[in-house]
């Protein structure tokens, strides 16, 4: 189930791990392509939701990368672009795989599995269509005066629905991670990607913005992406939106500054057209933990984005987050009424969850347990 804005961190973190140490989570990424091919939209969305969720933590993008090395025909990250290609940006099913993806994408075998079917491909399409919205708008009204919101989260430019925000958040942040890469920045030099990205330095957005310059920022610290930049004007343009810069704040004028500092770069200061991380780590397997941050987006985040409708049954005076944990909870107590297990084989499955946990898990450990331990 998606996690709810109230529920406390701890206890879906455990549940998490449970879902991890038991095998379930590997078992659903692994099946990942023939869910998507069957036709049922619903368990689709569950799917993809788990997996969004358990990508908020290390342990779930590993069972996830797990997954594709233990089955690699399953193909669980090529099954998620796919679906990424193929659904409309304001469906749910594309929220969720976005958000997965871009969770994932903290893996660094995953980042490159995704360059190669292509997701960069998809990021750019999409940003250079929502910089098309952005010049219509600007030519409409004379000015950039930034978005409004429409009902559903879609950002509206001239009152036409476009692109969501949450779309353009997440893809841009998938991108940011994807050229951490030198596959990655050698593919963005490959379709162009300064062309996209340079409209869009200025997103009204400032996630977004933060997300675009520090791609930018990273495409440019090649030799040959600064070059054809500079061909193109990329001074102009950073100056220009400097100087209009000054009611956008101070970080985006510290964006700008450093990516006009980067374009300057002296040709042999660092530069990094060659092999980076990649060499250092093909070949390890998802066990090395080659991840780039612990909880890089909290659960929260992707669950502000779905509980916008109030909990069904709902009591006068009870929260939207309190009627939801009480149905929620009803429903699995009902859902579990028959499976329950002796307490033999109960104890069996703790000494193993806990035995899961102490291996891979630590922060999930109780303060008890800990200071038990340390007296012993």
């Amino acid at each position: 189930p998606l996690p709810l804005p109230g529920e406390p961190i701890r206890p879906r973190r455990a549940f998490l791990a449970a879902f991890a140490c038991f095998g379930a989570l590997r078992a659903v990424a692994g099946r990942l392509t023939e869910i998507a091919s069957a036709g049922n939209r619903e368990l689709l969305e569950l799917v993809l939701a788990v997996l969004a969720v358990s990508a908020c933590e290390v342990v779930g993008r590993r069972e996830i990368e797990g997954a594709e090395v233990q089955r690699p025909s399953s193909n669980c990250i090529g099954a998620l672009v796919m679906v990424l290609r193929k659904e409309p940006v304001t469906s749910l099913v594309h929220m969720l795989c976005l958000a997965a993806l871009q969770r994932l994408s903290l893996r660094v075998n995953l980042q490159a599995k995704m360059i190669q079917l292509g997701a960069i491909d998809w990021i750019l399409d999409n940003l250079r269509a929502v910089g098309k919205q952005m010049e219509a708008a600007q030519e409409h009204s004379g000015s950039w005066q930034g978005p409004m919101l429409g009902n559903s989260g879609a950002v509206l430019f001239g009152g036409v629905g476009t692109t969501p925000d949450f779309s353009v958040e997440f893809a841009s942040a998938l991108l940011m991670n994807l050229t951490l890469r030198s596959s990655g920045r050698r593919r963005c030099a490959e379709l162009g990607a300064y062309e996209v990205l340079v409209c869009l330095i200025e997103h009204p957005n400032p996630q977004v913005r933060t997300h675009i310059n520090g791609t930018m920022y990273a495409l440019l610290g090649s030799p040959s992406i600064r070059a054809a930049a500079l061909a193109r004007g990329a001074e102009a343009a950073f100056d220009t939106a400097l100087q209009r810069s000054a009611a956008g704040g101070d970080l985006l004028r510290r964006q700008l500054e450093y990516l006009l500092a980067q374009l300057h770069r002296a040709p042999n200061d660092g530069d990094d057209d060659g092999e980076d991380s990649e060499a250092r780590v093909t070949g390890r397997g998802p066990d090395a933990d080659i991840d780039d941050g612990d909880n890089f987006l909290d659960e929260e985040e992707l669950a502000g984005h779905f509980l916008l409708a109030p909990a069904p049954g709902a009591e006068a005076g009870v929260t939207v987050v309190e009627s939801a944990v009480a149905i929620e909870a009803a429903a699995a107590e009902e859902a579990l009424r028959r499976f329950r297990v002796t307490p033999a084989v109960a104890d069996t499955q703790q000494r193993r969850f806990h035995a899961f946990i102490a291996r891979n898990c630590q922060g999930l450990v109780s303060p008890k347990r800990q200071l038990h331990r340390g007296r012993s």
